[in-house]
């Protein structure tokens, strides 16, 4: 589907975005993907969509801790340093929380005598040079924008509640570049929303995520559709509305669950 242009020598900012790297489960090939995607694309804006951590620590589940913050919080910093060095000097980094990251400052889920002293920002310094966008479902605060094109971590995982989404956080004519889901959309243009059979002006796409694509606590369920891989695109810097797309947009499918699946079995991360 063509996107609109805008006008002659509109200055187009360029961004590619990932999402979910669930440290220390994020995937070594799927992170030297992303790197070689970052360097050949060269973007002015990279975007973080959130999940960075597992944040095992502050699970409710707490039969499935496995690693402690710190090595969660140093893994992710190691992660944040690597991929600033890809992107290069010139490019913007932004990083949005996911819920596994609000998890762990979040009100119900640590003592609150500890919740500052837990706080991840304290303990990675590379986030000084990344802008952090709060978790927060408010189509103001809670994402980062670039003209017509938004970025959320995102709340929803069904296709309903991602269209309440696209509708919380994009105006018509509109992009939500959105993670969450582990579930890439597929290689190529964005999705267009559906209203019944009717195809309506707001878009969006998913990179996927980037950690491995079967932990335990989905060792029951269904992870088929999940994948790696990221979104690249440009975005005109507009301040008004405009009734047509002033965007393009491509995602980009590493490999999927099927693909990374027999690799991991014979690794012995997953059992057949």
């Amino acid at each position: 589907m063509p996107m609109g242009m805008g006008e002659p020598g509109m200055d187009r900012k360029k961004w590619l975005a990932f999402s979910c790297p669930h440290c220390p489960h994020h995937d070594a090939d799927a992170i030297h993907w992303l790197e070689r995607q970052i360097h050949n694309a060269r973007p002015d804006v990279l975007v973080h969509l959130g999940d960075g951590h597992e944040g095992d620590a502050a699970s409710r589940f707490t039969d499935e801790s496995i690693h402690n913050l710190l090595d969660e919080y140093q893994q992710h910093n190691a992660l944040l340093g690597q991929l600033r060095k890809a992107a290069g000097n010139r490019c913007r980094l932004v990083f949005c929380e996911g819920n596994h990251d609000a998890n762990i400052g979040a009100k119900d889920r640590l003592d609150p005598r500890i919740r500052e002293l837990v706080d991840y920002r304290r303990h990675e310094p590379e986030l000084r040079h990344w802008k952090v966008i709060p978790y927060l479902n408010d189509a103001n605060a809670g994402c980062y924008r670039i003209g017509q094109v938004s970025f959320t971590h995102g709340f929803e995982v069904s296709r309903a509640g991602i269209r309440r989404d696209q509708l919380t956080f994009t105006r018509e004519f509109g992009l939500l570049i959105h993670g969450h889901t582990h579930r890439p959309t597929p290689d190529g243009p964005p999705e267009r929303l559906l209203w019944g059979d009717y195809p309506v002006n707001w878009w969006r796409a998913n990179p996927g995520c980037m950690r491995d694509l079967k932990p335990d606590y989905m060792s029951r369920r269904n992870t088929q559709r999940w994948g790696q891989g990221c979104v690249v695109g440009t975005a005109a810097p507009l301040k008004s509305p405009r009734a047509r797309p002033e965007w393009s947009c491509e995602t980009r499918v590493y490999r999927s669950y099927d693909q990374w699946a027999p690799q991991a079995i014979k690794k012995g991360l997953v059992r057949c």
